[in-house]
């Protein structure tokens, strides 16, 4: 029988990553971390006498196990409880590790913590990945988001824990998530200034991004933008988004503009 040989990095060392002022250790192939984070793999930040140990500074111990998770299976979960990985054979097995921090019991947050730390150390696809799992977590907030209130009070805790993390100067003011995020507000702001946190305890931090977009903000950020006006050729019916003294399609003909 043939020997089946596994990819080119699991035959490599060890890699050790741990959060500064915790005791947990986690660890990874160093071959795959190169693949998937050159930044952290090159990085100058290791504990002190290795050169194979990275001590992050900036994120928490649940996080670096999400991102751990994803680097193996291209996919992580928010459970309350975290684990601790290590390699033995070059297989990935795991521990039970302390429970998480209380914030963290918020998916939301959970999901933005990777998202900022994906986009802290340039992992382009486990940012994709994150941004889709929270926004489309926010999404099936709706049925929640029909009356005043979110259901048990529980969904504008969440979104509070997440706003409150995510315009704390986390990400550039065009970054994706910052604008959709704020879409999103601008969208329900009806509703969120209902409660008293949003409206005298973040809403005076970002207004000078949610205000500009109050205006004609009649769609939720999931939902496509509608082209309100296109050009329409008087003699063969193709359409533009854009005004043409001619029709390039059948010639000679201006267009006229129409309400789509």
């Amino acid at each position: 029988m043939a020997e089946v040989s596994g990819p080119d990095w699991a035959s490599t060392p060890p890699f050790h990553l741990s959060v500064q002022n915790s005791q947990h250790k986690y660890i990874i192939h160093r071959g795959l971390l190169e693949i998937i984070s050159p930044t952290i793999a090159s990085s100058k930040s290791f504990k002190e006498g290795k050169d194979d140990h990275y001590v992050f500074e900036d994120t928490t111990d649940s996080t670096v196990i999400r991102f751990i998770h994803w680097a193996y299976t291209h996919e992580y979960t928010c459970a309350n409880t975290a684990e601790q990985h290590s390699i033995s054979n070059n297989t990935i097995t795991a521990a039970k590790q302390a429970q998480d921090q209380p914030p963290e019991d918020c998916r939301l947050l959970s999901h933005a913590q990777v998202y900022v730390f994906a986009d802290t150390y340039l992992i382009q696809p486990l940012k994709d990945y994150s941004f889709e799992k929270l926004t489309d977590l926010i999404k099936n907030l709706r049925p929640s988001m029909n009356g005043a209130t979110p259901r048990n009070g529980k969904d504008m805790q969440d979104l509070m824990m997440l706003f409150i993390y995510v315009f704390a100067d986390r990400l550039r003011e065009d970054d994706k998530l910052f604008v959709w995020l704020i879409d999103f507000i601008a969208w329900w702001i009806g509703d969120l200034c209902k409660h008293e946190e949003f409206l005298r305890g973040l809403l005076p931090r970002i207004a000078r991004f949610v205000v500009p977009k109050l205006k004609g903000m009649e769609r939720a950020p999931w939902e496509p933008n509608p082209k309100k006006f296109l050009y329409k050729c008087l003699r063969c019916g193709e359409r533009y988004e854009t005004s043409k003294l001619n029709c390039p399609v059948c010639m000679g003909y201006t267009t006229v503009s129409f309400r789509l």
